[in-house]
């Protein structure tokens, strides 16, 4: 349900939507941060996930055929999206030699 209120993403008076506790316009729930592997909310912005040092404060991983860097909410759910990872890459590894055959 929409309704008139102040965006929590860019603190402008809009249309805003409650977003897992956190009231944002349409523009900002597109800049919301979710675990890459079970898509649990992280924070509102990439903003909100920095330290003072400019580093994030949960687990990031880039992986070299991937063009973006994926976020986790912790050390298991970046596991379990390894152990995926290695697991289609080894499907398509046999595909592509069955193939090639």
């Amino acid at each position: 349900m929409t309704k008139i209120g102040i965006c929590e993403g860019c603190e402008q008076e809009k249309e805003v939507t409650d977003v897992e506790g956190s009231l944002l316009c349409k523009d900002c729930e597109e800049d919301v941060v979710r675990c890459s592997f079970c898509n649990r909310f992280l924070a509102v912005n990439f903003d909100d996930l920095d330290s003072n040092i400019g580093t994030p404060t949960v687990p990031e991983l880039s992986l070299p055929d991937r063009q973006t860097s994926d976020l986790f909410c912790d050390i298991d759910c970046l596991e379990k999206y390894v152990q995926e990872y290695q697991r289609e890459k080894r499907l398509l590894e046999k595909m592509n030699e069955i193939k090639n055959e």
